[in-house]
């Protein structure tokens, strides 16, 4: 049984606010900031830079929505994340490049694990552009 709690809250900003929320986050940049009982805070790197993402998004009018990962991902949606087709995660699944376990019939996997592999392959894919970079430049200096 799965239970789904949603809460909804629709904020417009209005051009000052927007205008504000631009200011707020150029601030931002690793300084104290003072929370609701008035003691400064220091913010972690990542907080700040969540705070920077929405309020970026905000001054620019765009639409925001924040939600928590579950524990464990259907495949569907653990592909969704990675950018891969259900299949192509099937197979990274069966060479035992990610974990899985079952429930009934159905594949899970762990968001932390689908996280772990989603850096991996950002990697691989960055040193892959990096590899042909030098292709490009080791071929280039063989023909003057």
């Amino acid at each position: 049984m799965t239970i789904t709690i949603a809460a909804t809250n629709e904020v417009l900003l209005s051009s000052d606010e927007q205008s504000a929320a631009r200011d707020f986050v150029q601030s931002l940049g690793g300084h104290p900031v003072q929370i609701g009982s008035g003691q400064d805070a220091e913010l972690p790197v990542e907080v700040a830079r969540v705070f920077e993402l929405v309020l970026e998004a905000m001054a620019e009018g765009r639409p925001v929505s924040i939600e928590a990962m579950p524990e464990n991902l259907t495949t569907t949606a653990a592909a969704g994340l990675l950018g891969l087709s259900r299949p192509t995660l099937m197979k990274l699944v069966r060479e035992g490049r990610i974990p899985a376990h079952k429930v009934g019939s159905h594949h899970r996997l762990r968001s932390a694990d689908v996280l772990r592999l989603k850096d991996e392959l950002r990697l691989e894919r960055q040193q892959a552009v990096f590899d042909v970079m030098d292709l490009e430049d080791e071929l280039a200096s063989n023909n003057p």
